[in-house]
């Protein structure tokens, strides 16, 4: 497909996004990729978009590339883009591969993005969602059960982005235990300030298991919004 330069105010940004647009701008990794796109005068590599047809403030639609557009759209800059059109389930599918490729979405943001798609009703199963994304069944559970934590634990860690795909068994099991004392726990940690790290908040909502087991979450190292290697802190001077 050729590629076009446009004007970013007129791209909007989907219905089916699978980030978390809310916190995208407060985040390092976003503000590398802002500087990166106004030293080079625009993004390099383009979004794809759809046309739209339902709003006369807008032409597109984005269909993968959000954080670019959103890039291009705060310095006021034309974004490059690929047009195809596709129906909102080829969109859906389009997007996670290009995001799975990129392997930079949270297991929080993963699970609204695949129960999104099931309550949709354009797959019967999570099973069939997870052959039509070429994955594992496991991760599309794995996910969603991250999503699927009661609105107060997910408060508790402050940003859900931080709770890693394993956690989320773990937090169930403790719910399945003692709903209501891991809630009351939940609440107290989301009313707490400073906010504690997200690995002490985990050690405090699942008291039974072992602390050994509890790590802080790796951080991500980006270069132009891709993933480029992880960091894991031991925890040693």
């Amino acid at each position: 497909m050729p590629v076009r330069k446009v004007d970013s105010a007129r791209v909007r940004h989907s219905k089916l996004a699978n980030r978390d647009m809310e916190r995208l701008e407060g985040s390092a990794s976003f503000q590398e990729l802002l500087a990166s796109i106004e030293a080079s005068g625009g993004n390099e590599q383009p979004i794809r978009v759809r046309p739209v047809k339902d709003a006369s403030e807008h032409d597109y639609e984005v269909v993968y590339g959000h954080r670019r557009l959103f890039a291009c759209q705060l310095l006021k800059l034309p974004v490059k883009v690929l047009v195809e059109d596709g129906s909102d389930r080829e969109v859906f599918e389009a997007m996670t591969r290009e995001n799975l490729a990129r392997q930079d979405l949270s297991a929080w943001e993963l699970g609204v993005h695949f129960q999104r798609g099931l309550d949709a009703k354009w797959y019967s199963s999570q099973n069939r969602m997870a052959q039509a994304l070429g994955i594992s069944q496991s991760q599309v559970s794995r996910a969603i059960a991250v999503a699927a934590l009661p609105a107060e634990v997910l408060q508790a860690f402050g940003d859900p982005r931080l709770i890693q795909y394993e956690w989320g068994a773990w937090l169930r099991e403790e719910l399945d235990k003692d709903r209501e004392g891991v809630l009351g726990k939940a609440r107290e940690l989301a009313a707490r300030q400073p906010a504690l790290p997200a690995s002490e908040v985990l050690a405090i909502l699942c008291a039974s298991r072992s602390a050994k087991k509890v790590k802080d979450p790796d951080l991500v190292l980006e270069v132009k919004g891709r993933v480029v290697g992880h960091v894991r802190l031991s925890g040693r001077g």
